[in-house]
Formats: C-alpha cells, sequence, structure tokens
C-alpha cells in the first residue's frame, strides 16, 4: 500500500466518469491511497455501500478533497457527520449508461 495522494490519484479520481468507468477501480485505488493507520475505510461485503473517516490525517482529507469534485460524490455520496466521517451508499456500475451525458 502506497497510502499517498499523487497528482495522477487526484486528477483520476476527480475526473472519473460515472458512465465510462467502473466504481470497483476507484475503490481499489482508495484502499491503496487511504492511509489506514490514522483512518478508516469500511465496505459492505457486496461493496454497495462505504464509509471513511479521515482520523484528520491530512493525506485522507485530501482524497475528500477530490472525491468531493467527483461524480461519484454526486452520485453516491449519502451524509457527512462531523469530524471526518462520510457515508456513501447505492453504489452500482452505471459504466455503459447513458448517466451524466
Amino acid at each position: 500500500m502506497k497510502n499517498m495522494v499523487s497528482v495522477e490519484d487526484y486528477v483520476f479520481i476527480v475526473h472519473w466518469d460515472l458512465a465510462e468507468e467502473s466504481y470497483m477501480e476507484l475503490i481499489e485505488l482508495l484502499r491503496t491511497i487511504w492511509c489506514h493507520k490514522y483512518g478508516t475505510m469500511k465496505t459492505n461485503k457486496d461493496c454497495t455501500k462505504m464509509e471513511l473517516h479521515t482520523g484528520g490525517w491530512s493525506e485522507n482529507e485530501e482524497i475528500i478533497s477530490a472525491l468531493r469534485q467527483s461524480q461519484f460524490w454526486r452520485a453516491f455520496w449519502w451524509k457527512t457527520e462531523r469530524g471526518g466521517h462520510y457515508y456513501f451508499k447505492g453504489m452500482k456500475d452505471l459504466k455503459g449508461s447513458n448517466i451524466g451525458k
């Protein structure tokens, strides 16, 4: 695990295309760059729900900043709780659909 957000990772997250790319590819990237030492990332068994808890870690906050600008956030964000707690639900692939076009 690299636990570091590169410029390329940030750009990939921001420009992730809901209609063209699998959300699982984004989830796998998040798993590799999320700092699990200070924050937590949880998904349910079928990856339709996700929790991100930043633990106040700046790298994790940077990932949240990128996600906030993405189609992923607009499609699957459910709620935010004070203290760096973010919840997503309804996650599914819309690849090939007319969503976002």
